[in-house]
């Protein structure tokens, strides 16, 4: 990848947390595509334990210096909060996180779907319907699929640029920043859960 080797320099030595991380993933494929550079350790997090270390291990039979760690079980709420407890400790050394969407990627995330079904004309208009009950007259328009190299990219350039300025990297639609749907985000959440949790 062109873009990893202008952050070459950065990545050398540091601690990388990632989130995702299993095989075919975004999240694994930056983890591998950086373990190039030579941070010290890679911190993985996934939702399935075997899935994070078979990750683990493609990374160590490619860069065999690189330290890997398994952080957490994304699908159990106690490890959230150790997790989040160890990560809060960090927050004094210069602690930078990113959450990205990458628009729409080829990753192993739809594997449980035939392509017919991903793309036939019913599962366009569902799609299109969702969207515009969610408020988005957009729908599926212009749907540009990226390949999972430049689909990662976003990640690289977020997490390495110092000079990015405010939290966004793209333009975004005005309900990604609404107050009242982050709202409804979290108490759907909460719902979901079966906890209620304060900020």
């Amino acid at each position: 990848m062109a873009l990893l080797q202008n952050y070459a320099g950065d990545i050398k030595g540091k601690v990388i947390f990632t989130t995702g991380v299993s095989p075919g993933s975004l999240g694994s494929h930056f983890a591998q595509s950086i373990a190039a550079a030579g941070p010290r350790c890679l911190n993985l997090a996934g939702r399935n334990r075997s899935k994070i270390q078979q990750a683990a291990d493609e990374i160590k039979a490619s860069h065999p210096s690189v330290e890997t760690h398994l952080e957490i079980d994304l699908a159990a709420l106690d490890s959230f909060r150790r997790a989040a407890s160890q990560i809060h400790s960090l927050a004094a050394r210069n602690l930078l996180e990113f959450s990205l969407h990458h628009g729409v990627t080829f990753t192993n995330l739809a594997n449980h779907l035939t392509f017919s079904k991903i793309w036939t004309g019913a599962s366009r208009s569902s799609e299109s319907a969702h969207d515009r009950a969610r408020g988005d007259p957009e729908g599926w328009k212009g749907l540009d699929p990226k390949p999972l190299e430049t689909g990662v990219s976003a990640n690289v350039y977020a997490a390495l640029d110092l000079d990015l300025a405010g939290p966004w990297v793209d333009p975004v639609k005005p309900w990604a920043t609404s107050a009242l749907e982050a709202e409804r985000l979290w108490k759907l959440s909460e719902e979901l859960v079966g906890e209620k949790f304060t900020y």
